[in-house]
Formats: C-alpha cells, sequence, structure tokens
C-alpha cells in the first residue's frame, strides 16, 4: 500500500461516516440504537474499508498492518512511555477547552446506567484496538512507504484528528496520535500503540465512572472557567516539556529492544519530502471540515 491508496481509503471512510450521520437524521428511530452499537459500528467503518483495500492489494494484513508481536519488556515500558507523555496530551486537551466544549463529557451523558465493563471494553478496548489498526497499522505504515517518519507521522496524525470531526477532539488527538506513530515506527508494531491508547481512553472511562453528576445525569455541562483551563494547560505543558528528554530515552530504548536501532536516525531526520497530498486526500479533508462546518452552524441554530 501506498499514500495514494492511504487516501483512497480516508475518502471512502470519511464518506461512510457522513452517510451514518445521513441515516440517523433520515431515520431517528436509529438514534435510539444503544451508544455501544453505534459506536462499535462507528469504529469498525474505519477498520474494513482498510481490510478490504488490502484484499484488493492483495497484500498480507497481519504484514502491512504492523501486527506483529512485541517483546514483554517493551510493553512494560510503553506504559512508563505513557506516564511521561500523557502531560503534553492533557496540555492540548486544555488547549482545546479554549476554544470548545468537551466532546467527551457531553458524550458521556448518553452512557448513564450503563456498566463499567461495557463502558470500559467499548471505549478503552473496542475503539481503541479499530483506530490503531486503522490509522497506525494502515495509513501511517502506508505514509511511511511514501515518505519519511515525520511527514508520514504529521499526516497520518492530521487524518486521525479529523476522523473525529469535531475542534475539540481534534486538537489533542492530533498530537496523541504523532506519540502513537513515533511508538509504532519504534517497535515495528500496532500493540504498543493500541495499550497506549487504552490507558489513554480508560482513564476517561474511569474518571466518568468515579464522577456522580455524570452517572445520575446532572452533570453541569457549562464552559470551565478560562483561567483554570490556561493554570491546567500550562502546568501540564511545563510537565510534558520536562518528562520530554526521558521519554525520547525510552522510545529509542524500544527501538533498540525490538531490533530496530538502524532506524533511530530517523528521529532527528526531519526530511519532509515525498508526496502524501492527493486529489482523495483534499477532497476528504475539504468534505469532512465542510460537514464539522455544517454540523456547527446547525447546533448555532439550535440553540440561537
Amino acid at each position: 500500500m501506498n499514500a495514494k491508496q492511504v487516501n483512497r481509503y480516508f475518502l471512502t471512510t470519511i464518506i461512510l461516516q457522513i452517510i451514518s450521520v445521513a441515516i440517523l437524521v433520515v431515520f431517528p428511530f436509529m438514534d435510539r440504537l444503544d451508544w455501544r452499537l453505534q459506536s462499535m459500528l462507528s469504529e469498525a467503518s474505519m477498520v474494513i474499508p482498510a481490510l478490504v483495500f488490502l484484499l484488493i492489494i492483495n497484500e498480507r494484513c497481519k504484514a502491512a498492518l504492523g501486527l506483529r508481536r512485541v517483546r514483554f519488556t517493551t510493553v512494560l515500558m510503553t506504559v512508563l512511555f505513557f506516564l511521561l507523555t500523557l502531560p503534553l496530551g492533557n496540555a492540548a486537551g486544555g488547549f482545546s477547552q479554549i476554544f470548545t466544549d468537551n466532546v467527551v463529557v457531553k458524550a458521556s451523558m448518553y452512557m448513564v446506567g450503563s456498566s463499567f465493563a461495557s463502558k470500559f471494553f467499548v471505549i478503552a478496548v473496542f475503539g481503541p484496538l479499530c483506530e490503531e489498526i486503522a490509522f497506525r497499522g494502515f495509513v501511517f505504515r502506508g505514509y511511511r512507504r511514501s515518505a519519511g517518519l515525520w511527514r508520514a507521522a504529521i499526516f497520518s496524525s492530521f487524518l486521525f484528528g479529523l476522523i473525529h470531526m469535531n475542534l475539540n477532539q481534534f486538537i489533542y488527538v492530533f498530537v496523541i496520535g504523532i506519540i502513537l506513530a513515533l511508538l509504532a515506527e519504534a517497535s515495528g508494531s500496532i500493540w504498543p500503540g493500541f495499550i497506549y491508547h487504552m490507558l489513554f481512553n480508560a482513564i476517561s472511562v474511569i474518571s466518568m465512572s468515579l464522577d456522580p453528576s455524570i452517572e445520575d445525569g446532572t452533570a453541569i455541562l457549562e464552559e470551565t472557567d478560562l483561567e483554570m483551563i490556561l493554570y491546567y494547560t500550562g502546568a501540564q505543558f511545563a510537565l510534558g516539556i520536562i518528562f520530554l528528554i526521558p521519554a525520547a530515552c525510552i522510545l529509542v530504548w524500544i527501538f533498540k529492544n525490538e531490533g530496530r536501532r538502524e532506524l533511530i536516525g530517523g528521529l532527528l531526520n526531519f526530511d519532509m519530502r515525498g508526496k502524501v497530498v492527493t486529489v482523495s486526500f483534499v477532497s476528504a479533508v475539504v468534505i469532512c471540515v465542510l460537514f464539522v462546518g455544517f454540523m456547527q452552524f446547525v447546533r448555532f441554530v439550535n440553540f440561537s
């Protein structure tokens, strides 16, 4: 697979996502489907097109998607890497709330009454698995064949943010996406990224479960005080910068532990050459931006 095929896949996925939203509008009874089923169908719509594309171009899924096993020590170091880089993701999330509402908190209102186990499976296991297969397995690895590490990481993370269809998640998902791409490059596998992604989402699930105002359906969804957001974002960003060097050391260690020592130099090679942008890429981005803008306009009209 290459960048052109990746972009065609993403365009297909965006169209499927928009069609699914249109179905909910045209057939209102579909909106009453359990949130878990809706979420799993949405996540599956990212993976199925990728598998179909691999079937069409006759590539083996295990090799193409980076499904190779990793050492147990790599798994342990991935957890430490997660703890060291989490503040950067938190800072990006805090920064996004300066401009937008917290989408995750709003979505949690639909989960009231659901068991912890079901929320954990859908949000922290099934979702990350599908997204890692699609974006670090298919998209990043496809771009990597056409471009250098940083270009592939940035563009795959850009698409990863776009697929969430809202500005709030786009900002911090873009940052987390770059971290996950670097982890995929270091390990040669999507599994460390899946563990990282699972831990990241698990924090949200646990936070929702421990918040009684969400569980009883009385959560206040008003904007948080701007001063508090700025303080939180600044503090998390400072921690992220402090932990950056030890996190980089762990990443280098994972390269070596997984026998990929020769690729370490790519971390310092910021060569941005390589064709990634195609007509399909531009079309998908334009469609996505227009759709998000339209949805924001609809919400503004409904609340005004």
